[in-house]
């Protein structure tokens, strides 16, 4: 979030692939992009779920304009990732 200009991009693609067929593999290769630089480390769906939960927490800091929980966002990661 440290870009948030590029965080709304970022979203208004997903949204943009979600009305229009054409740009749905352009918006799964980019949620799919984080995805994979996390699975070697963490394994497959705790990626999926880390992948969400950075999405969903990006999605509210942008609607509420509220600043990022650090401690709850990390160790949210951590349950996650642990198994």
């Amino acid at each position: 979030m440290a870009d948030r200009r590029r965080a709304q991009i970022e979203f208004e693609l997903c949204v943009a692939a979600a009305r229009d067929a054409a740009l749905q593999p352009l918006g799964r290769d980019w949620l799919q992009g984080l995805h994979e630089l996390l699975a070697p480390h963490v394994g497959e769906q705790p990626a999926h779920d880390i992948s969400a939960l950075l999405d969903g927490t990006m999605l509210h800091m942008l609607t509420t304009n509220r600043p990022l929980n650090a401690p709850a966002l990390k160790a949210a990661i951590r349950r996650l990732s642990t198994p």
